[in-house]
């Protein structure tokens, strides 16, 4: 009994062991139809000649598991490329051509279970297929490139980076970066006779590059040795022509001139280094030659030839008395005399840089002729021949030289007065070769007269007026023939009316709009005053005529202030209207202690309306929406609503808050709705939206972005994510110090907080408009 007892007890233990063993064999086995988890932060990066892949496993209770790869290429179905153990993150297929798109995914994979796809990653591999020469000259090399056909209506954004090497040195220097759409470049800093070496590559977003193409030694061609002049001739007499080329530009090579024989060929007759003409004495009387002639440089490299021309040994007498007199509208007459009967017509003939060009041809028994095709800032230089026929010239006159530039434009005339005498002078001396001249007329449409010249020192007068006088004053400035004229100034002998309606309103804790009207007709502008605690009065600003209205931004929290305003002319001011403004206490906010460094930012935006204190708490770290965003900036900008488009907006009411906001940015071209007229007033905004808006603000207020090169921002890690066309606004931003990022990154696609955008558009407004 106590055996079968012992054999029982045992029996259960041994039942025990064995189900505890199973248990646990069992735990380890996977569970039929229980899904893996897929693999996290999967990513797909172009390099030089393949595409890494990278991601990260998440541990699982399965010991053995396998990372699956699929493709696709140009959009077609998923294939398996690499199976890898999951100890593998990393992956590399060099399995790419150009011009296809590659689309990968991933998935983990054991007996019958599986994970979930992860995201899909593309890839775009695109780059030229070949460069050559495209054209070769004395100042230029132009540059072509081909692409293969891409399955896709878009080129990706990647960038074409040019080198050059010039023979002699090692030294590869980046010429150009020019997007992909481009297939052509033109190099235009070059020299004559040398030879350069080109090659090109792509440039990915990810900062990667494509191996050098065609290659890393890249083509060569050598510019060619340029022909900078023109051949012309004339008969001395009827066994003599005498052949002029031009050497006056500087000049490194010979000249070489050749000579047609009976059988149509040519062959040289001179050549020189420094002379600019030859006489030809072996010609005959009665007979027409033709000549050419060509640059050679000091390697031995030629330039083209001129155009041939045919001389005979007709003599025809020169022009006389060659003149060039400067007009105004952009205009040269030239004038001579030629008191023969032999002419055919006339050559007229000009240099304005380097060379001498024919500009136009006359009929006989012309005497001048107009140059229409001048602009003021350049000189030039002209001559004349004349023509018999087409094979007999005279000699060129001697050149006259010409500087069409109009004298610089006086500053307004500066004047005082003393009882019924006004002293007026001009702004600064008379400058040489010119002559001041002081105009006055009565009324808009009168004639302006003169009053008095003067052409050295200063030009002063002496003016009696009464008050009844109304007078307009300039200056004409001359020099020969071309005039311009100072900004014209109204005098007037009293005294204006005062302005009416003279308000204020509080827009803020530190700003004061001031309004006014004023119908007199006689008034150059307005004084504003504050009066100060002694009593005495400030000028705070002068305003011009046609502004009727001004904020100050400099009144103290809770003061008491009295404003007032006259209107001015020469006459003097008028009387006085004023008025007195309580303004009302600064509240401080109660949640941006941690925040000191945009405090600034924040009460001056609250001062000028743009921020509303609520109930005391200004959520520094909320994001900022598209609406709030608006009102900001044109608060801030001191930009008024304007509500006269003709569209709707389809996702906010004329009742909401941000209406006039919303409106008044879509009309100004300051935001833009979609293809449904939608603006998402409460989409949050990024800080790539806030530059955008700010940028945009700066344009419709027409003050252009301080240009910094792309350079400053190519040292961040996600310069690559900025598109190109948005790359010039970034780096103004970058270098005028309106953002920063965090060192390594501009996070632009980041949420832009509250506090952000204040900092933003506080530092654009102390940039751009204090």
């Amino acid at each position: 009994m106590k055996l079968s007892k012992r054999i029982f007890c045992m029996f259960i233990a041994i039942i025990i062991i064995l189900s505890m063993i199973l248990s646990l064999v069992l735990s380890s086995l996977p569970v039929f139809g229980a899904e893996l988890p897929a693999p996290t932060n999967f990513k797909a990066e172009i390099n030089k000649n393949y595409i890494a892949l990278s991601w990260n496993n998440q541990d699982t209770d399965t010991s053995y598991y396998y990372t699956i790869i699929e493709k696709s290429t140009d959009h077609g179905e998923f294939h398996p490329v690499a199976s890898l153990y999951k100890g593998r993150t990393t992956y590399n297929d060099y399995s790419i051509s150009n011009g296809h798109i590659y689309t990968y995914r991933a998935r983990v994979v054991y007996s019958s279970r599986s994970s979930s796809y992860t995201h899909e990653e593309k890839v775009i591999v695109y780059y030229p297929t070949g460069l050559s020469i495209s054209g070769v000259y004395s100042s230029q090399i132009d540059l072509k490139w081909s692409y293969p056909e891409l399955p896709t209506i878009t080129p990706p954004e990647y960038d074409v980076i040019i080198e050059r090497r010039e023979y002699g040195t090692s030294k590869w220097v980046k010429l150009a970066q020019v997007p992909v759409t481009e297939h052509s470049w033109s190099d235009k800093n070059v020299n004559p006779d040398t030879l350069y070496f080109y090659r090109i590559k792509v440039r990915y977003p990810n900062g990667k590059e494509t191996n050098n193409i065609p290659h890393n030694s890249g083509i060569s061609t050598r510019t060619e040795f340029p022909l900078n002049t023109q051949l012309t001739g004339y008969a001395l007499s009827n066994n003599r022509i005498r052949l002029q080329w031009d050497t006056d530009y500087k000049f490194d090579g010979t000249a070489v001139l050749q000579k047609m024989d009976s059988a149509g060929n040519f062959y040289t007759i001179y050549s020189s280094k420094s002379a600019s003409s030859y006489t030809d004495y072996n010609v005959v009387s009665g007979e027409t030659y033709t000549y050419r002639l060509y640059m050679r440089s000091e390697s031995g490299l030629v330039s083209e030839y001129t155009d041939e021309i045919s001389i005979s040994t007709e003599v025809v007498p020169w022009p006389w008395d060659l003149s060039a007199k400067a007009l105004s509208s952009e205009r040269i007459v030239l004038t001579w005399t030629y008191p023969y009967e032999v002419e055919t017509g006339f050559e007229i003939w000009r240099k304005s840089t380097l060379n001498w060009e024919k500009i136009a041809v006359v009929g006989r028994n012309a005497s001048d002729f107009t140059d229409a095709d001048v602009k003021s800032g350049q000189s030039f230089s002209y001559k004349i021949r004349a023509i018999s026929g087409e094979t007999s010239f005279s000699a060129f006159t001697p050149a006259v030289n010409v500087d069409y530039n109009y004298p610089a434009t006086p500053q307004k005339p500066i004047y005082y007065t003393q009882k019924n005498v006004m002293f007026l002078y001009s702004y600064e001396e008379v400058p040489k070769n010119t002559t001041y001249t002081l105009e006055y007329r009565k009324g808009l449409n009168d004639e302006w007269k003169d009053f008095k010249t003067a052409d050295k020192n200063y030009l002063s007068a002496i003016i009696t007026f009464s008050p009844d006088t109304e007078y307009q004053f300039r200056i004409r400035a001359n020099s020969g023939s071309l005039t311009s004229y100072s900004p014209s100034f109204d005098f007037y002998g009293s005294s204006p009316e005062a302005p009416t309606e003279f308000q204020a309103q509080i827009i803020g804790f530190s700003r004061i709009l001031l309004t006014w009207n004023h119908f007199g007709d006689k008034t150059d502008g307005y004084y504003i005053y504050r009066k100060l605690d002694d009593g005495s009065k400030k000028l705070i600003a002068t305003i011009d005529n046609g502004e009727k209205s001004f904020i100050d931004s400099t009144p103290l929290s809770g003061s008491i202030l009295e404003y007032s305003i006259t209107a001015f002319n020469s006459g003097g001011e008028s009387d006085a209207k004023t008025i007195k403004v309580s303004v009302p206490k600064m509240n401080a906010f109660k949640d941006i202690e941690t925040v000191k460094w945009v405090h600034d930012a924040i009460y001056t935006l609250l001062g000028k309306g743009a921020i509303e204190y609520g109930n005391g708490y200004f959520h520094p770290f909320t994001a900022i929406t598209k609406g709030e965003a608006v009102r900001w900036v044109l608060k801030s900008f001191d930009i008024p609503y304007d509500l006269s488009g003709l569209f709707t907006l389809n996702d906010i009411s004329p009742e909401s808050s941000y209406y006039k906001d919303l409106v008044t940015a879509v009309n100004l071209g300051m935001i833009y709705p979609d293809e449904s007229d939608r603006v998402f007033p409460g989409n949050v905004m990024s800080r790539r939206d806030m530059i955008l808006l700010l940028n945009n603000v700066l344009n419709y207020l027409g003050i252009p972005l301080y240009s910094v090169s792309d350079e400053i921002i190519t040292k961040y890690e996600d310069y690559y994510e900025i598109a190109a066309s948005e790359r010039h606004i970034i780096a103004s931003f970058v270098g005028t110090g309106i953002i920063s990022g965090d060192g390594r990154k501009l996070n632009l696609s980041g949420n832009a907080t509250r506090s952000e955008a204040a900092a933003i558009t506080y530092r654009i407004l102390k940039r751009y408009l204090q």
